[in-house]
């Protein structure tokens, strides 16, 4: 895996990310992960995330290292 340095990323969530009632926070959560990995050069997961939000929810504040998976094998 080669893992990036650690970034800071703000998404701005949407009505439909907090609509979810219950499920709220971690659909908001989901959509920031999403988001950070498509501006961080569509990295495959980000390691160490940590989350800081409004009471609302409408800002999510990700921090995290951007990682690639590399060199894939086959399960024999």
């Amino acid at each position: 895996m080669e893992v990036g340095e650690r970034v800071t990323f703000v998404y701005e969530t949407k009505a439909q990310d907090r609509s979810m009632g219950y499920y709220a926070l971690e659909n908001c959560k989901n959509a920031a992960i999403s988001a950070m990995l498509k501006e961080y050069g569509n990295a495959d997961v980000i390691v160490a995330p940590e989350f800081k939000y409004t009471s609302k929810f409408t800002t999510i504040e990700v921090t995290g290292r951007p990682a690639k998976y590399k060199n894939f094998r086959g399960a024999n």
